[in-house]
């Protein structure tokens, strides 16, 4: 039997050529789906936990879907007070960050809301932050932008270039690149880009009046964090909410991973039906 087996499959190079293929396409669909997202997971996992590094504390509105994809509310911005006034504080550090459209040298200016998203924060060296300058200076005049490194080659632009940037509605302003950041030690940002402004240029730039978009707030290192939780959100306003960065990090990625099953899904199915085919065309050799 296994003399006529190996004749078959000897006489029949094609066939045989085929079903190697077929089984070893099916199993490395079946491998690669699960090495892919949960490599695609753990970079994730990296890029929160970089995010919240020197956070402990993070005090927002409530983010959700908005026509531009992204709805990132307002809330007061005199709250840096009270929030310090907490036993635990340390500091409160008020955050700009909203949606950005980048003309691109290269590319003509993507159009809005066309591939990874684009944002602009405010940021200096004042408190705590995920970005690292990398090169150039910070932003400190109202006419200068930083861009996060990988972005500034993709886009077309070098330090000392005229960028033309524009609110998620608005019109473009032109701002000098003055430096590079990196978000973390890693810029794992899958194709996002930040520029990050001088705070009170951003500020302006996005026209938040009198409010900010959060708080990044640091507590001292012998406080409980979710005790200092529990007293912020007992005096803040009720569109304010504090939450434990740590926890909110890891709720983030798990929502991640668990939004990356339909990629283990799609991939799955095609693996099943090599290895269907695959398993018919064994069926037929060894008849």
């Amino acid at each position: 039997m296994y003399k006529i087996s190996l004749r078959n499959l000897w006489e029949h190079k094609l066939r045989t050529l085929l079903l190697g293929g077929a089984i070893v396409v099916g199993v490395a669909f079946v491998v690669a789906s699960f090495i892919l997202t949960d490599s695609i997971g753990e970079a994730f996992d990296d890029v929160f936990a970089e995010a919240f590094a020197e956070i402990d504390i993070q005090v927002a509105g409530e983010i959700s879907g908005g026509p531009g994809g992204i709805d990132i509310p307002l809330i007061d911005g005199d709250l840096a007070p009270q929030i310090e006034a907490t036993d635990g504080v340390i500091s409160a550090t008020p955050e700009i960050q909203s949606l950005v459209i980048i003309d691109a040298p290269e590319s003509g200016g993507p159009p809005a809301g066309f591939g990874p998203p684009s944002f602009g924060v405010s940021w200096s060296d004042d408190g705590p932050s995920p970005f690292r300058l990398v090169d150039g200076s910070l932003p400190v005049d109202s006419d200068e932008v930083v861009f996060d490194v990988d972005s500034l080659d993709r886009l077309g632009y070098a330090i000392g270039d005229t960028a033309r940037i524009a609110p998620g509605a608005g019109r473009y302003e032109e701002f000098e690149v003055v430096g590079t950041i990196s978000y973390g030690e890693s810029n794992a940002l899958f194709g996002a880009t930040f520029v990050a402004f001088e705070f009170d240029r951003a500020v302006g730039f996005f026209s938040t009046g009198d409010q900010v978009h959060g708080y990044a707030v640091v507590t001292d290192p012998d406080a409980d964090v979710d005790e200092v939780v529990d007293a912020l959100n007992a005096t803040l306003p009720d569109d304010a909410t504090a939450t434990n960065a740590q926890t909110q990090a890891e709720e983030q990625s798990a929502d991640l991973r668990e939004g990356l099953g339909f990629i283990t899904t799609f991939l799955l199915v095609f693996a099943g039906i090599s290895l269907l085919v695959g398993g018919f065309v064994v069926y037929n050799a060894f008849q």
